[in-house]
């Protein structure tokens, strides 16, 4: 949607610091690539095609082997071992795959698989909302992906030997919490099936918040790394004495879900540019509603609904809402 700006005027101010931002990081961007035309990882020489996308520490470019495409992910900032750890613990065909990575002049490279389709919010941007089929489909993957997290056991898992395993996760569950959830951190594969990826943000699911200090920290991890139209209320606001989940996953699942029926998160309005504050309100009193224009069931909005509950303990589990979800695609009521 087209704005007007006035000359002097705050959001003109915006747009052009805004636009002389984007020009540095490109020219940036092209000077990196100049340079390198070619990146060895592990033995395996991989050609620069050219740049994809940035998030807040990382780059993305495409990269070729030989006929083979992939994704190039060059993350600028330190932590990036909990990240690699999450692609090898988490086994799911919706869950993206590290195909390879290495450490050099303290830039962390990682090769994973190209989706030549984006990922769903560029299918959004394009076309809007997808179907109610195409989006219950698209939500079952999701979630079956999630499985793999929030039920994830660590002496049944494959990729971890039991000698390298923590001395914490010599149990039978051990919950993961992705906590950035949204269509632009699900890849479409060619088969039309999502995958999960950007596990920069995943971490043990249960936390336990014990006075004001941890909840401030925890406050702060969520402001930077879970996006804050699919942000669980209970992240905006953290609370002494209280215990954080994987329910946080199921919050963002629902709005994920509500973008994909209704081409936007439930806590935006397309129609406002600044709308932080909002959005935080909106979440933390469940307020929101269903865009009228739509022929979306009661089926859908049934689901969605039990996702969006202020209070995490009467959100679904993921199990539970795989099965709601799959008893609506096989046209339940």
């Amino acid at each position: 949607m087209e704005e007007n700006f006035k000359v002097g005027s705050p959001n003109l101010l915006i747009e052009t610091v805004k636009d002389a931002l984007w020009s540095i990081s490109s020219l940036l961007t092209q000077c990196m690539s100049s340079r390198t035309k070619s990146i060895e990882i592990n033995g395996t020489q991989y050609t620069i095609i050219k740049y994809l996308s940035e998030g807040a520490f990382s780059y993305v470019y495409l990269v070729q082997d030989g006929a083979n495409l992939y994704a190039l992910k060059k993350i600028t900032n330190g932590g990036f071992e909990a990240e690699v750890s999450c692609y090898q613990r988490f086994r799911s065909r919706y869950i993206i795959r590290l195909l390879n990575y290495s450490i050099q002049d303290g830039i962390i490279n990682l090769i994973f698989p190209y989706f030549k389709n984006g990922n769903l919010q560029d299918y959004i941007n394009v076309n809007s909302a997808f179907s109610e089929q195409a989006s219950l489909k698209l939500f079952s993957g999701i979630c079956q992906g999630v499985q793999a997290l929030h039920e994830y056991s660590p002496k049944n898992s494959s990729s971890y030997p039991p000698s390298t395993l923590d001395d914490d996760e010599d149990v039978e569950i051990l919950p993961y919490a992705h906590r950035d959830i949204k269509p632009g951190n699900v890849m479409l594969a060619d088969d039309g099936s999502p995958v999960l990826m950007d596990f920069g943000s995943c971490i043990r699911a249960r936390i336990r918040v014990n006075n004001r200090s941890e909840a401030l920290i925890q406050q702060d991890m969520a402001a930077e790394h879970s996006s804050m139209p699919y942000r669980a209320p209970e992240l905006f606001d953290v609370k002494s004495d209280t215990t954080l989940d994987e329910k946080v996953d199921i919050w963002s699942l629902g709005c994920t879900l509500y973008a994909l029926a209704y081409s936007h998160s439930p806590f935006e309005d397309p129609k406002q540019a600044a709308q932080g504050g909002s959005i935080a309100m909106a979440a933390q009193s469940g307020r929101y509603n269903y865009p009228p224009n739509y022929s979306n069931s009661d089926t859908l909005k049934t689901i969605i609904d039990a996702c969006l509950k202020v209070d995490p303990s009467q959100r679904p589990t993921i199990t539970q809402l795989i099965t709601m979800t799959e008893h609506a695609l096989s046209g339940g009521v």
